[in-house]
C-alpha cells in the first residue's frame, strides 16, 4: 500500500506544563479520540509520514507511524480514570479533557461514548520550523487534529523558501522566534517557553526581523532588562567611520556593561540609525552580531554552529 502524508496539529494547552517539549524519539505516542465515531486517527497505516504542527507555532518534526493501537470506547468516567491510573500516564490536562468532552456529549445523549486510539511515531526534529505562511497559510485555519495532505505540500515543506526582509523591522517574527525555541528545545531539552528579546532594545530600533540582534532572555542572557543599552554598542561604534562621532570619552568609561542615562540613549539611537541603513544588510548583520559577541561569545558561537553565517535566517 502506498503511503500517505499527513499533518498532524497538537495544542500545548493540553500538556502538563503548558509547553510541547520538541525533541527527537522513537515510537513517541499520540492519541485521537471521538465521540461516537471513529477517530481519525484509524486511516493512518504504519509507513504513514507524519509532519507534527504546534498550534500557532508551526511545523516542527516529521515522522513515521511504526504502531497503532486497536480502537478503545469509553462509556463512562471511570473508564477514561482507569485507563489513565493503569498506565501511569501524566498528562492530566489531556485526559481531564476527554472526562470533559464525554461528560458533555452525554447531557444530550446519555448513550454517547468516546472512542480513543494510540498509534506510535519515530519522530525527528527539522532543523528550522516551517511556519504556515504563504503557500501553507491555509492549512493554519483546518481545524481538524489530523489531516492529509498533497506531495505538492510535503514539498514545500521539506524545501521551505524563507522570506527575505527588504529592510529592517523592530518587529519580532513568528518563525525566528520559533526557530531560537526549536534550537534550544532540540539541543539543550528546554522544557519551557524561551522568551525572545532584543539585546539592541526596539525601544531605540533595535532590529528583530535579524538573528543577530535576538537572545533568549531565560538561558543566562538575561540583561536586566528595561531599555538599557549594551556597552558593546559603543565599543564597536568607535570603530566605524561613519558612528565614531557619537561615541563620547565619559560614555566608554561608564563601568556598567549595560547603560541607562539619557546621554547613552540618545547616542544609541543616533548610532543604530545609521546602522540600519547600511548597505548591503550583511553589514548591519555583522554590526549586531560584533554587539552580541562583546558581551556573549558563547551564545554567538551556538549560532555560528547553528547557523552557519552564509545561512543566518533573515525574515
Amino acid at each position: 500500500m502506498k503511503k500517505k502524508s499527513y499533518l498532524l496539529k497538537r495544542s500545548p494547552d493540553f500538556t502538563k506544563n503548558g509547553v510541547i517539549v520538541k525533541r527527537n524519539e522513537v515510537n513517541k505516542i499520540f492519541t485521537e479520540s471521538r465521540i461516537n465515531g471513529y477517530p481519525l486517527s484509524q486511516k493512518l497505516c504504519v509507513e504513514d509520514e507524519l509532519f507534527v504542527a504546534e498550534s500557532d507555532y508551526g511545523i516542527y518534526a516529521r515522522g513515521i507511524v511504526t504502531t497503532k493501537s486497536d480502537i478503545i470506547q469509553f462509556s463512562n468516567f471511570s473508564e477514561i480514570m482507569d485507563y489513565y491510573t493503569s498506565r501511569r500516564l501524566n498528562d492530566e490536562p489531556y485526559w481531564f479533557s476527554l472526562i470533559e468532552k464525554l461528560f458533555e456529549a452525554q447531557k444530550g445523549n446519555k448513550n454517547a461514548v468516546l472512542s480513543f486510539q494510540e498509534y506510535s511515531v519515530n519522530l525527528s526534529l527539522l532543523d528550522q520550523v516551517v511556519c504556515l505562511t504563504g503557500n501553507l497559510g491555509h492549512l493554519k485555519k483546518v481545524q481538524s487534529s489530523l489531516s492529509q495532505i498533497s506531495k505538492d505540500l510535503v514539498h514545500i515543506i521539506n524545501n521551505p523558501k524563507p522570506e527575505e526582509a527588504i529592510e529592517l523591522s523592530t518587529k519580532i517574527p513568528n518563525s525566528l522566534r520559533f526557530d531560537l525555541y526549536s534550537l534550544f528545545s532540540k539541543e539543550y531539552k528546554v522544557s519551557h517557553w524561551i522568551d525572545i528579546d532584543h539585546f539592541v532594545p526596539q525601544s531605540i530600533g533595535g532590529p528583530g526581523n535579524i538573528i543577530e540582534n535576538l537572545v533568549p532572555v531565560s538561558f543566562s542572557l538575561n540583561r536586566y532588562k528595561s531599555d538599557s543599552i549594551p556597552k558593546g554598542l559603543f565599543e564597536h561604534a568607535k570603530t566605524l567611520r561613519e558612528t565614531q562621532e557619537y561615541v563620547s570619552k565619559d560614555i566608554l568609561e561608564e563601568k556598567s556593561d549595560f547603560l541607562k542615562s539619557k546621554k547613552a540613549k540618545d547616542s544609541a539611537v543616533k548610532i543604530v540609525n545609521i546602522i540600519n541603513n547600511l548597505h548591503p544588510i550583511e553589514k548591519t548583520k555583522e554590526f549586531y552580531k560584533a554587539v552580541l559577541n562583546y558581551h556573549h561569545p558563547e551564545y554567538v558561537n551556538i549560532l555560528n554552529t547553528a547557523y552557519p553565517p552564509d545561512h543566518m535566517p533573515l525574515v
